[in-house]
């Protein structure tokens, strides 16, 4: 055995505690829960979302996509309030 200093006894006790750590930790990060399968058709949606076909840019740019939109019932029941700006706002008050 050789002499060693207390500096390369803690160098070697790092590296030795690092390598364990590398070696044991891939276990652990192992999820239990199997993966989900992936649903095609969501990808599929996915994929069209940001596609190159300029026919879909072309529809999507359209006012037939607006007015599909607007029959599916996604716009808001309620009617959205006007938004006063702050000049607005000391105008009626100074009234």
């Amino acid at each position: 055995m050789w002499p060693a200093s207390v500096e390369t006894m803690r160098i070697l006790s790092a590296l030795c505690a690092a390598v364990a750590t590398l070696l044991v930790l891939p276990s652990f990060a192992r999820s239990a829960e199997p993966v989900a399968p992936v649903d095609d058709d969501f990808l599929e949606f996915l994929g069209a979302a940001d596609s190159d076909d300029q026919e879909w840019n072309e529809y999507m740019a359209s006012p037939a996509a607006d007015a599909d939109l607007n029959k599916s019932g996604t716009k808001p029941k309620t009617p959205v309030a006007p938004v006063k700006t702050p000049a607005e706002k000391e105008a009626s008050q100074g009234a």
